[in-house]
C-alpha cells in the first residue's frame, strides 16, 4: 500500500503535494468494535535527509518479523530501500539490510517494495528505471536471502516486458500469500494507440521459481486512459485459483473525468486470468476526480476486497475520502460497504491494507488535521465480524502533527497476515518550513480486543 499520486505527477516524479481534488458521494459510517494498539517501534529514515519519502511504500512479512520500507527519493532521488528484523518481539532500530541503486543512473529505485510471505525474498521497484533508450521503462529488483543473510547485489532483476516509454513497470506490485505469484503493474503502458492505458504482468512460480518473462499479461478492459495496474492486489494463487485486484484510478467514464475504476480476476489454472463475475468495479460515486482504485487489497481467501478513493466526497466534505468493500457471494463480486473515516473533513481517506485472514484492515487519512496541525494524518483499524467490518480502533499522528510542515501518517500501512502487526508510515514526518521531511515507520501491535 502506498500514497496516491496524480498520473502526471507521477511522470515528473510527484510529491505528496501532488493530491488532488473532490467530488460528491453518499457515505455509510460502520459501527465501532474495540481493537487494542500497542507502539513496538519507530524507525527513522537512516539518511535523515529532508524528502526521501521514507515510508512511501512499506511491507511486512506473513509473521510479522520483519519490514521493508521504502525510500525512493533518497540520495537525491535514486532511492533506497531499507530491511528492519525484529528478534523475540523487540524490533531493530537499525537496519537489517539496505538496498541501493544496483544500476547506475537508475531513478525512483525503492518506489514500491514487497515481501514474500516467508520473508526470503525482496522486491524493490524502479518505475522510472531506463531500459536502453526507453526512459521510464521501469524495472523490480529481487534479492534472495540465504540462511538470514541478505545479499548485497540482485539475485535477478525483472525488466518491463513492454516496448515503449514511460510504462512505469513497477508502479503497482504484489506478492500472493502463498508467494508462488507476482503481480506487476506498468500503469503507463501505451495500447491502443492512447498512452496511460495501463498492463499488468503476473509471474507465477513453476518448481519454486519465478519466470523471467510472464505467465499472463492483462491488459485493461476499458482501453481507456486510466493506469490501469496502479495498485494491484493478488490472494493466495497456490492452486491456480487465485483472485486478483486491478486498480486504474484515473479512468474516465464519458464526461465523467478521473472517476476511477478497479477490477477483480480469477485465475483459470496457473497460467490464465479472466474478469470476475461482477468483477468490474465502478465509483459508486461517478463523479470526476474521485481516484476511486488508487489502492486495491484482497485477503487471501480472495473473498473481500477494498478499494480506495481518496477524493471521494462524504456526508457533503469534498476530499473527505472513502474505502469500498466488496464481498464474494454465490459467485459474484458485490459492493457491501462504504467506509468513510473522518467523513468531516478533507483528510482523504483511503490507502486499505487487509491482513491474509481478513480479519483486520488499516485505512489510512493522511491530510487529516490533528492537534490544529494540517496534514497531520490518522490511521484506523477495522475489525471484522464475518465480512463486516466495524471500527476498533484510530490512531493519529503520534507526533501530534507539525504546524510548519506535512507529515501523512496513515497513508500505506502493511499488516501480518493474522493481522496482530501493523506497519503504519508517515512519510514527510519532521519537515519544516512548509517542506516535507524524511519520514518516519511506525510498528503497532493492533489485536481485536
Amino acid at each position: 500500500m502506498r500514497i496516491i499520486r496524480t498520473a502526471a505527477g507521477l511522470a515528473v516524479a510527484a510529491t505528496l503535494t501532488g493530491l488532488t481534488a473532490i467530488a460528491p458521494v453518499a457515505g455509510a459510517s460502520s459501527s465501532h468494535t474495540t481493537a487494542r494498539h500497542v507502539k513496538l517501534a519507530e524507525l527513522k529514515d537512516p539518511l535523515a535527509t529532508n524528502g526521501d519519502q521514507f515510508g512511501h511504500d512499506v511491507a511486512t512479512d506473513a509473521a510479522g518479523n520483519e519490514t521493508l520500507v521504502s525510500a525512493y527519493e533518497s540520495v537525491s532521488g535514486a532511492g533506497r530501500a531499507y530491511l528492519y528484523k525484529s528478534s523475540h518481539g523487540k524490533w531493530a532500530t537499525v537496519p537489517e539490510a539496505t538496498f541501493t541503486d544496483p544500476v547506475a543512473g537508475t531513478f525512483h529505485y525503492g518506489y514500491n517494495v514487497a515481501l514474500s510471505p516467508n520473508g526470503t525474498t525482496a522486491y524493490v521497484s524502479a518505475d522510472q528505471q531506463t531500459d536502453g533508450a526507453r526512459t521510464g521503462a521501469g524495472a523490480v529488483f529481487v534479492y534472495r536471502s540465504s540462511n538470514g543473510v541478505w545479499p548485497k547485489h540482485t539475485t535477478s532483476t525483472i525488466s518491463d516486458p513492454g516496448t515503449g516509454t514511460n510504462d512505469f513497470f513497477g508502479v503497482g506490485i504484489s506478492v500472493s500469500s502463498d508467494g508462488g505469484t507476482l503481480v506487476i503493474g506498468a500503469p503507463g503502458t501505451t495500447l491502443h494507440r492512447t498512452s496511460q492505458v495501463g498492463a499488468t504482468y503476473v509471474y507465477t512460480a513453476s518448481h519454486g521459481k519465478l519466470p523471467s518473462t510472464p505467465s499472463a499479461t492483462l491488459d485493461s478492459p476499458d482501453p481507456v486512459r486510466g493506469f490501469f495496474g496502479y495498485s494491484v492486489s493478488v490472494s493466495d494463487n497456490s492452486r491456480g485459483k487465485g483472485v486478483l485486484a486491478i486498480g486504474a484510478y484515473v479512468t474516465s467514464v464519458g464526461a465523467v473525468t478521473s472517476e476511477g475504476a478497479a477490477y477483480l480476476y480469477d485465475a483459470k489454472g496457473l497460467h490464465s486470468w479472466a474478469l470476475a463475475k461482477g468483477g468490474s468495479l465502478k465509483d459508486p460515486g461517478a463523479l470526476n476526480d474521485d481516484l476511486f482504485g488508487g489502492v486495491v487489497t484482497i485477503d487471501a481467501a480472495g473473498t473481500v476486497a477494498m478499494v480506495g478513493a481518496q477524493d471521494e466526497t462524504e456526508k457533503g466534505t469534498g476530499d473527505a475520502g472513502a474505502v469500498f468493500t466488496y464481498v464474494l457471494k454465490s459467485g459474484t463480486w458485490k459492493h457491501e460497504q462504504t467506509l468513510d473515516g473522518p467523513a468531516n473533513a478533507a483528510a482523504n481517506f483511503a490507502s486499505p491494507s487487509i491482513s491474509a485472514n481478513g480479519k483486520v484492515a488499516v485505512m489510512g487519512a493522511a491530510n487529516e488535521r490533528v492537534d490544529s496541525n494540517n496534514y497531520a494524518g490518522e490511521a484506523f483499524v477495522y475489525v471484522a465480524t464475518g465480512t463486516t467490518y466495524a471500527l476498533g480502533a484510530s490512531i493519529p499522528d503520534p507526533t501530534g502533527g507539525s504546524p510548519v510542515g506535512q507529515e501523512y501518517f496513515g497513508a500505506p500501512s502493511a499488516l501480518s497476515s493474522t493481522g496482530d502487526l501493523s506497519v503504519i508510515a508517515a512519510p514527510a514526518t519532521t519537515g519544516s518550513d512548509g517542506n516535507p521531511g524524511p519520514g518516519v515507520v511506525y510498528i503497532y501491535n493492533t489485536t481485536p480486543s
